[in-house]
């Protein structure tokens, strides 16, 4: 056989051969119009290429319709020998070069569209991928995702191919604006059809102002955006700039409307704003969301909440006993001079501490004002002395050695307790044997909340939860786990801290409570936040200007230290763990079949959407992993590793059982026989009716929901087998199993109940079960503990929506959808009112459902992935002050809901930028 790289000349680059052969295969390159007899055997690129070499230019274009010789020599000049091969030049040097193969075809035009995907240049094979997968359009002019919803070509034809094979010859319009027949028809000089009457279109007519078609008016476009009078130039404008920027085509009806090929796809015009503009609408968006929090604390009426405030202390005393003969907890008070606070404190604990027996622990630290001696008399208190000043941190520890109640309060002299504290903090030790702490709310004297319990960052930096705000708000008002409490007021279980109270490497003082705290939790303790249990706190009160400094200096020291010892448990304890939810429609089933027509998936929808108005983004079309069929588990993993490599965790996968049918099982059903594959999950059980108007009613239902008992065994027993997969997602050792609408269900309590027994007689250690805050769940706001659950998860945007307030201008004949604003949504969401039970925070990077309702679609409009970053952010903030450890989670809604353009996947338009904004918050909150 001949060797036709000699034949050529040089070795052909691998690239070029491969795009050769991609283009053959997609039909962009028919080879056999060469030689009929390549039908019958294997064609090499070389030969392609060398015969391709031989042709005059009628024969060239037929052979390879995208690449027009005449057209490619003048733009390569000199760059091109004339006996050179001008498609082998093309391929190998023209593309770097961004020089055009066809006046329907430029590189450049497809690189500003894409320009991750060009970032490292464009070169052949990533070329023929563009052209034969539809990545992006070609040129201004072919409008792919446009044209193949209108021209209803098979999705395993390129638009490109279809368009010079078929298109050109039958005046198919390439875009909504230029109509080939109607300007055909219009004008009596231009060509009939075919490529030269687009080319006159291009041209001509656009110099001279002409109308290419219904969908465009150039004197009307041209007065508008461009001048008056204005008409030369304006379809090539308007294509190239004009629809990035959101401008009409024309005039707009009376009606509002205007005709229907105003409803263009905007999939391809990538977001590729001037970054700083992006970046000052976040900062916008960061200091609304601020000034919104500031209006909240202005608004609270300071009052004095001080259970004690005296004039007399010396005679106060007198009135002091805490005499007891066997006391439950002892209390460590170290004191330096303040004589009046340390006799309102004693005064506070004394009507505070109702009957339980107590022994208090007075260690004064060399204090110069002769009126703490005084305190020697009360009955019930032990005096320590320090020969030396031993400051707080020692001072403390010297006074740890006298204690023998099982029980330990570390207490300021500088705090308060209000009636029924200690109680509070007591039973909440002694009912949780696991508990090693318990701290209280506390107050500043005016009555704002000083802290709702305390979180640790990855830095050792700390956080005092809520501080400033009011303290009746119901996200402060329910017991938790937190990470520590001050030791301004903590009660300790003595059995924990194994002998020892303080570090001393973090004398004289800061950051030893923090160490303690980390201390038991390494040990296995819990430190509890007991919102029943309230004290006031003068904080730092004593404080001088000088000291401050000194305090500043010394809390950042021992940061350091406290990073030094307990770095690796800070960060993992500081993590926040991400969970996208997951839809697995994106495969074909039988009862689609039947509803919708035979093939249908997700992408059906997605692929046919078209916008509503002006500057509204749709279609919203896949990027990286294209339109994937979930049949194939390997993309299932492909998922998976791109999720990973953004910080998301796993994903929260709907499940569906309607008893007699259960749907969409196989994407999962067929990842349980694939254990190599790397897929983390946990299953949600979409309980509530196929419509057709996908709204979950009952409203022309395709699949009723059941409840009856042989349904509930079978969606429990499924549980059950998933979360047997070492795959399936664990909340504290538990499986997380989660419930879309618990309020349909007949009696949500005796399924959690039912559900748990199962778990529990699969030999599981339990199971977390929560519930998704959705239409009615949203509204009632039912507490989890009263359905059985353990914890909601919010859902947004439900709820939270905010109406967009400027006009759009509509392109879609009786439209009536509903447009809110992201940026608004945002800013609702991140302020929304918190509930006194366990309620996960969600985020939603976008949000338009207008694939499933082209006439009535919720569209939340102007959502940006910079935005998006924001609203993290903030979630991320409330998923560390409301939760510890397993139960720190953020939920995405969602990874792949493209029908209802809520999707972190790439998409064309914003490529990673979704994915790439998730990222950069969790880092920039140090939980990544």
């Amino acid at each position: 056989m001949t060797n036709w790289k000699n034949g050529i000349g040089y070795q052909v680059p691998r690239g070029v051969l491969a795009a050769v052969t991609r283009l053959t295969e997609s039909g962009l390159l028919f080879p056999s119009a060469l030689a009929p007899s390549w039908l019958d055997r294997k064609i090499y690129p070389e030969e392609i290429l060398h015969r391709y070499a031989s042709l005059d230019a009628d024969d060239a274009i037929k052979i390879a319709p995208f690449f027009d010789a005449d057209h490619y020599r003048q733009q390569a000049g000199s760059m091109l020998a004339p006996d050179q091969n001008a498609l082998l030049h093309f391929l190998q040097i023209g593309l770097m070069h961004l020089l055009s193969p066809h006046p329907l075809i430029e590189p450049s035009w497809m690189v500003k569209q894409r320009p991750a995907l060009f970032a490292d240049g464009i070169d052949a094979r990533t070329f023929a991928e563009v052209m034969c997968r539809d990545v992006c359009d070609v040129s201004p002019m072919l409008h792919h995702v446009w044209y193949r919803f209108k021209h209803d070509v098979q999705q395993d034809i390129p638009v490109l191919v279809h368009y010079l094979s078929e298109g050109l010859a039958q005046n198919l319009p390439p875009n909504p604006f230029v109509n080939p027949a109607q300007y055909a028809a219009r004008y009596a000089d231009a060509p009939r059809s075919g490529f030269k009457l687009v080319q006159h279109i291009m041209t001509v007519g656009d110099a001279e102002g002409r109308t290419p078609g219904e969908g465009f008016d150039p004197e009307w476009y041209g007065k508008r955006y461009l001048g008056s009078g204005v008409t030369s130039g304006t379809l090539n404008f308007f294509l190239r700039h004009g629809i990035s920027h959101g401008h009409s085509p024309r005039e707009v009806r009376s009606d509002g409307a205007t005709p229907e090929v105003r409803a263009y796809p905007t999939a391809d015009v990538l977001r590729t704003e001037d970054g700083i503009a992006m970046q000052q609408r976040a900062t916008r968006l960061r200091a609304a969301i601020y000034r919104r929090q500031r209006r909240r604390l202005e608004a609270f009426v300071e009052r004095s909440v001080l259970p004690v405030s005296i004039t007399d202390h010396a005679a106060a005393i007198s009135d002091l006993s805490f005499a007891c003969s066997n006391p439950i907890i002892d209390i460590i008070i170290p004191v330096h001079n303040e004589f009046e606070l340390t006799v309102e404190c004693l005064l506070a604990l004394q009507r505070a501490k109702g009957i339980i027996p107590v022994r208090i622990i007075l260690a004064d630290d060399c204090s110069t004002d002769p009126r703490i001696e005084l305190l020697r008399s009360v009955p019930g208190l032990l005096y320590l002395s320090n020969p030396i000043n031993l400051h707080f941190l020692r001072s403390c520890n010297a006074a740890f050695q006298f204690v023998t109640a099982p029980y330990l309060l570390l207490l300021n002299n500088d705090t308060q307790l209000l009636p029924g504290c200690l109680q509070a903090l007591l039973k909440a030790i002694q009912e949780d044997p696991l508990a090693g702490a318990a701290a209280p709310m506390m107050l500043y004297p005016n009555g704002r909340l000083q802290e709702a319990g305390c979180t640790i960052r990855r830095n050792g930096e700390t956080t005092m939860i809520g501080l400033g705000d009011d303290p009746k708000r119901a996200g402060y008002c329910i017991a938790r786990q937190v990470d520590y409490g001050s030791a301004a007021c903590l009660l300790v279980r003595v059995e924990a801290l194994g002998g020892q109270l303080f570090d001393e490497r973090y004398v004289p003082a800061y950051c030893e409570d923090v160490d303690l705290c980390l201390r038991l939790a390494t040990a296995g303790w819990k430190t509890l936040y007991m919102p029943s249990a309230r004290v006031v706190h003068h904080l730092s009160v004593s404080t001088s200007k000088a000291s401050q400094r000194r305090r500043v200096q010394l809390a950042y020291r021992n940061q350091q230290k406290l990073n030094a010892k307990w770095g690796e448990r800070l960060a993992t304890m500081s993590h926040v763990r991400v969970l996208a939810f997951y839809l697995p429609q994106f495969h074909p089933i039988a009862p689609n079949d039947i509803w919708w027509g035979k093939g249908f998936t997700e992408w059906t929808n997605v692929s046919r959407a078209l916008p509503s108005f002006h500057g509204h983004y749709q279609p919203h079309l896949p990027a990286d992993l294209g339109y994937y069929d979930l049949r194939l588990t390997e993309v299932m993993g492909e998922q998976q590793a791109l999720a990973r490599r953004y910080g998301i965790e796993g994903f929260v996968v709907y499940y569906y059982n309607f008893g007699a049918t259960r749907v969409l099982e196989q994407p999962m059903e067929a990842l349980l026989r694939r254990p190599d594959v790397d897929f983390r999950f946990a299953l949600c059980w979409a309980n509530e009716n196929w419509t057709k108007h996908w709204d979950g009613g009952t409203r022309e239902m395709l699949l009723e929901q059941s409840y009856d008992d042989a349904t509930l065994d079978s969606v429990i027993a499924d549980m059950v087998r998933f979360a047997r997969d070492p795959r399936a997602i664990q909340v504290d050792g538990k499986p997380l199993v989660m419930v879309y609408r618990p309020l349909l269900l007949p009696d949500a309590p005796e399924f959690a109940l039912r559900l748990r027994r199962q778990f529990a007689d699969a030999g599981f250690p339990g199971v977390h079960l929560a519930y998704v805050e959705s239409m009615e769940a949203l509204e009632k706001q039912v507490a989890p503990a009263d359905l059985g659950f353990d914890a909601c998860i919010e859902f947004p945007p439900q709820g939270i929506a905010v109406p967009y307030q400027r006009p759009v201008s509509v392109s879609k004949r009786d439209w009536s959808g509903r447009v809110f604003d992201y940026a608004a949504t945002v800013e609702n969401a991140t302020d929304r009112e918190a509930v006194a039970y366990a309620r996960y925070p969600s985020v939603f990077p976008s949000w338009d459902n207008t694939a499933r309702q082209p006439l009535a679609g919720t569209i939340l409009h102007d959502a940006e992935p910079e935005l998006f970053g924001v609203y993290v952010e903030a979630k991320i903030e409330q998923a560390l002050e409301q939760f510890t450890g397993d139960q720190r989670l953020l939920f995405v809604n969602a990874w792949n809901e493209w029908a209802e353009g809520a999707h972190l996947e790439p998409d064309r338009a914003f490529g990673h930028r979704w994915l790439t904004a998730l990222r950069g918050a969790m880092i920039a909150k140090g939980v990544a």
